[in-house]
């Protein structure tokens, strides 16, 4: 491609991208959970969008095309990888009770100069977290529809399936998420086993502890009053990204390792 050309199409891209680095960022890191995948696929995505520029006809279009392509890649991305259990995290707290080299990476993160913990970020890191045992369509449509808050025709776009198919992979996506809170979350049910929330919490220092713990089990929903908690939430760039980027990471790992065995 001439220079001239390939400097109008760079040009053109950058100022259809400039709006939307912020939604595909939160997206794929929602989606996908460990920040070196997501980053990785964050360029990928990008650099496809710049290579398949010329097939979008009308850039009033480009945010849909955008998400589309977001979505495809990192679906594929997520067929590679063994899905995490329901209970990772919990799993995961049981691993840093017998290891002490896991339990003091915790511990160390927590008192990193630059963290301060928000239950509400770490909300939105455990939807991630329980979103990866799904399959990756039902997460996708989760994270499209009831966290991004895109239309069911935009979701359904996203996902290259029928609004229809769309309708399944949330009714399917949701029944497990809401089993899954239900054994898991403390906030969500009585019953729940993880107290993440306040464990963290307590052992934060108090000026960085950030508002008080919420009562979701008394919800007429309490997963809708979950997902209510975090649609505004970034967890992967928020006050406690150093806690969460760790946890993230060792999940993989341990969650591979037990995968495996």
């Amino acid at each position: 491609m001439p220079s001239d050309l390939q400097a109008s199409r760079e040009a053109r891209f950058e100022q259809l991208m400039q709006p939307h680095w912020t939604l595909l960022r939160g997206y794929v890191h929602r989606m996908v959970g460990v920040p070196v995948d997501a980053e990785d696929l964050v360029q990928d995505i990008a650099l496809k969008a710049l290579e398949r520029l010329e097939s979008l006809r009308d850039d009033a279009a480009f945010r849909g095309w955008l998400m589309r392509l977001a979505t495809t890649t990192c679906i594929d991305h997520l067929r590679r990888k063994k899905r995490w259990h329901p209970h990772a995290q919990f799993h995961y707290e049981q691993r840093c009770a017998e290891d002490d080299e896991l339990r003091q990476q915790v511990v160390d993160a927590t008192r990193d100069p630059e963290f301060a913990y928000d239950v509400e970020e770490h909300l939105a890191f455990c939807f991630t977290c329980v979103g990866r045992s799904l399959a990756p369509e039902q997460a996708a449509a989760l994270m499209l529809r009831e966290v991004l808050g895109l239309s069911n025709r935009e979701a359904a776009h996203a996902l290259e399936v029928t609004e229809s198919v769309l309708r399944h992979h949330l009714s399917a996506g949701r029944r497990s998420m809401e089993e899954a809170f239900e054994g898991l979350c403390s906030l969500v049910s009585k019953e729940g086993i993880c107290r993440q929330c306040a464990g963290f919490r307590s052992v934060t220092r108090e000026d960085r502890r950030g508002p008080q713990l919420p009562v979701l089990h008394d919800a007429q929903d309490p997963f809708q009053a979950r997902l209510d908690r975090i649609t505004a939430k970034d967890f992967h760039g928020g006050r406690a990204r150093i806690l969460h980027e760790l946890m993230l990471t060792t999940l993989e790992r341990l969650q591979s390792e037990r995968a495996g065995s």
